[in-house]
């Protein structure tokens, strides 16, 4: 059971009121119009109207969805955050096995990149990727969470990480890094590699 909502919250058409913040467990996970899989799923209507061609819209482990209404095993909810930042996007509902009621220490601690879920790497890779962000995001005090990453195009074994920044005049800056450099302790440069 999620956390209940007090008596004098907006009513629901289905289900029963609940509030608190929920977090999404995989990414590409479906967002429906009700607790019937079968009455469809949420447009997403600004690629739908970019691409020209109709898009649904799916959670990623770096949203945050704000709890509306439940059923046993529903949640309706608006999504209020993505990549770290405030949004107003759509209600709909998601089945409970997908959430979790508290952020994991990944999120708390800025990783926002949802790493296990990128394609382009391999399993190896991915591992080092985590374990380097989560070292930027300890050394780079401004560095206030990562939302992305990739590797070098230029420099074969190299890889990136994009922060958002806490304060400067750039809100988004790159750290780069090999797994050289992190088993070394070099550490991490901010600026571009030399090819």
């Amino acid at each position: 059971m999620l956390p209940s909502a007090k008596a004098n919250d907006a009513a629901c058409e289905v289900g029963t009121p609940v509030r608190g913040r929920f977090f999404i467990e995989h990414r590409e996970t479906p967002f429906y119009l009700s607790p019937d899989k079968n009455k469809g799923k949420v447009i997403n209507a600004t690629a739908s109207r970019v691409l020209r061609a109709t898009h649904y819209r799916e959670l990623w482990p770096a949203m945050v969805l704000s709890g509306l209404c439940e059923t046993p095993d529903w949640l309706q909810a608006k999504i209020i955050e993505a990549d770290g930042s405030p949004v107003d996007w759509e209600i709909g509902w998601v089945e409970k096995h997908e959430l979790r009621t508290n952020a994991s220490s990944e999120y708390k601690a800025g990783l926002l990149w949802d790493i296990d879920g990128e394609d382009d790497f391999t399993t190896q890779e991915k591992a080092f990727l985590k374990e380097a962000a989560l070292m930027v995001l300890k050394q780079y005090p401004n560095c206030m969470r990562i939302t992305s990453g990739y590797r070098s195009g230029h420099k074969l074994g190299h890889y990136y990480v994009t922060c958002t920044a806490k304060n400067g005049l750039l809100p988004f800056f790159n750290i780069w890094f090999s797994e050289d450099d992190i088993k070394s302790g070099k550490g991490f440069s901010a600026s571009y590699p030399s090819k």
